[in-house]
């Protein structure tokens, strides 16, 4: 008996060392899969400065050529 009470024991420590292994490859792909979430994070923040850049130019633009404009009316209606 005391055979097969060791068989068992030593059945259940190899099921368990397959669950840890199990695991441990399972956290192998959680870090490639941050990883990639990072890279994928830090392309998104870069487009958001682009868009950032070109709205910030896009809104200087408009602004100054609104105060351009209402420079001109002002010399052409104060010329009369």
């Amino acid at each position: 008996m005391p055979e097969h009470e060791n068989h068992d024991d030593f059945t259940k420590v190899i099921i368990g060392l397959t669950r840890v292994e199990t695991k441990i490859d399972g956290l192998g792909n959680v870090r490639e899969l941050a990883i990639e979430a990072q890279q994928s994070a830090k392309s998104a923040h870069l487009r958001v400065d682009r868009l950032d850049r070109l709205v910030f130019w896009m809104g200087t633009t408009v602004i100054g050529s609104l105060i351009a404009g209402a420079i001109a009316l002002l010399f052409k209606f104060a010329g009369k």
